[in-house]
């Protein structure tokens, strides 16, 4: 459910209620299955390893999660594990890892960005010679300054860029590849996203 909708310079800002509701794309499809996903997660530290943990069972199967990681030996199980406040535990489940971005980028419906901001124009660049903005979207778990000007810059003009407002929760890694705790969500979060995603692509 959108709540709040405004123009910030060219973007769009939307408050959504939902993590999971920003996973399903109208404008980003996999050329595989029509129906099928594909998120590429972008570093594994406390947001990564949290939403590699939620992506396949917070859209029932529908997405394939995909882990791009200068350390992939850690993930060999491919089910991390996360812990909520209240105990219960959820397993997802990783399609693929790898530290080569040539072998993960290329078929990604969806690339997010979970590292520090302090990295994301020195791994947007890398990223950049496997990226087609035809075809994907970028975005980042949290909206440093002006980050979409970076996104354009690096990626061209018509790239289709999103970010949250805030990351999703308070979190942490308890085992490196293996399980990671989530100690407190926020109840809504915002996106901004460039012009060319439209309020339907965030519902």
């Amino acid at each position: 459910q959108i709540q709040h909708l405004c123009r910030v310079a060219g973007c769009e800002m939307h408050r959504v209620k939902q993590l999971s509701s920003h996973l399903k794309p109208t404008g980003c499809h996999s050329q595989g299955d029509p129906k099928e996903t594909v998120v590429t997660l972008i570093a594994a530290g406390n947001s990564g390893h949290v939403c590699a943990a939620l992506i396949d069972g917070n859209t029932h199967g529908r997405v394939k999660v995909q882990l791009l990681t200068s350390r992939p030996e850690l993930f060999k199980n491919l089910t991390p594990k996360v812990r909520f406040p209240n105990g219960q535990i959820q397993e997802g489940l990783l399609y693929r890892v790898s530290k080569n971005p040539a072998e993960l980028i290329p078929n990604s419906d969806i690339v997010l960005w979970t590292g520090p901001v302090t990295s994301t124009k020195e791994v947007f660049e890398k990223l950049q010679p496997y990226f087609d903005a035809n075809r994907s979207c970028i975005g980042t778990i949290f909206a440093q300054g002006l980050v979409h000007v970076s996104a354009q810059r690096i990626f061209g003009p018509h790239v289709r860029f999103f970010a949250l407002r805030n990351i999703p929760w308070l979190c942490r890694v308890v085992k490196v590849g293996e399980e990671s705790e989530i100690t407190g969500a926020k109840s809504s979060i915002g996106v901004i996203t460039t012009s060319n995603l439209s309020e339907t692509w965030v519902k």
